[in-house]
């Protein structure tokens, strides 16, 4: 059984898109993502042209898959209504389509072309993170069947059929509970990871540091080491990599770039950019220091994050 919920609603429950990110396996963000978009604390993402236009594209990916799928009965698009799950509210699914005289579900997407992760139709290749929303909308319906439909470029559309895994679907909803609970119910951050999400929060939660200086704790210690040992780590790969494009800016010379069986590299030349030194331009134009000053915006300084090891 399902109930409609409003869009307003969503952040009520975990959805299609924060199951990835719950498991740590979303290009997108990770746990401490959903969390603060759950409790209220995330940024409101612009939409970018990307997103725009895979909006704009929408539409047209379910009307194709319609009409190569007769056999499916008409398609309802969603049209942005979350559903929750009647026995567990907290699991919801704002799917891009149903086919509900038939009980199949559809999600489409696009992309500017293909890394290597979409694998021809009728196979079981697709991003992970898809491919685990599309379960996720399977857990949530109940339902037995979901649809992926891609538009690859503008012209090259794929489509792939998943068939509902109620022991990969217990794994799912387990973890999704936990983090549900003992996260966004308790109000308690998860592990702190690398995602910029973070990064803006702590920028957000502690803009401004006092004089004093802590003593390190245990786990203090042992982060300030693995962070040694990551830096240099970093170090060395950032060395290996400047070499390596190095010896192919060497290799490519004069011309504008090489072009190789899996991709190409183009070394060109950018556009010149222009910066006008107003306050210059204003002093010689006669302008008074005041003036200038009364037209000056001071830019607040941001706290930097400088390690220092010893030896």
């Amino acid at each position: 059984m399902l109930t409609t919920l409003d869009l307003e609603r969503r952040r009520a429950g975990v959805c299609g898109s924060d199951i990835a990110k719950i498991l740590g396996m979303s290009p997108y963000g990770g746990p401490f993502d959903v969390w603060l978009d759950k409790t209220g604390q995330g940024i409101e993402i612009e939409q970018n042209e990307y997103m725009r236009w895979g909006h704009k594209h929408e539409p047209t990916i379910i009307a194709e898959f319609a009409e190569r799928h007769p056999e499916l009965g008409d398609v309802s698009p969603n049209n942005n209504k979350t559903w929750a799950n009647m026995t567990d509210e907290w699991m919801r699914a704002t799917p891009d389509a149903l086919f509900r005289d038939e009980w199949h579900g559809l999600e489409v997407k696009t992309a500017s072309f293909n890394r290597g992760e979409w694998g021809e139709s009728g196979t079981l290749k697709v991003p992970k993170h898809y491919y685990l929303q599309c379960l996720w909308y399977m857990a949530v319906m109940e339902w037995d069947t979901w649809h992926l439909a891609v538009l690859i470029g503008t012209n090259d559309y794929r489509e792939y059929k998943f068939h509902r895994d109620i022991d990969v679907e217990a794994q799912l909803i387990e973890r999704a509970r936990a983090f549900w609970t003992d996260h966004v119910l308790a109000d308690v951050a998860p592990e702190v990871d690398a995602s910029p999400a973070v990064a803006e929060y702590i920028k957000r939660k502690f803009p401004t540091p006092t004089d004093e200086m802590l003593t390190a704790t245990d786990d203090d210690v042992q982060l300030f080491e693995s962070l040694e040992v990551a830096r240099r780590v970093s170090d060395s790969a950032t060395a290996a990599k400047d070499e390596l494009e190095n010896k192919l800016k060497f290799a490519i010379g004069g011309a504008a770039g090489i072009q190789f069986p899996t991709g190409k590299i183009t070394w060109k030349r950018s556009k010149d950019g222009k910066n006008t030194d107003w306050q210059t331009v204003a002093t010689e134009a006669g302008a008074s220091a005041e003036l200038i000053a009364a037209h000056t915006k001071v830019r607040p300084g941001s706290r930097r994050f400088l390690a220092t090891f010893n030896g």
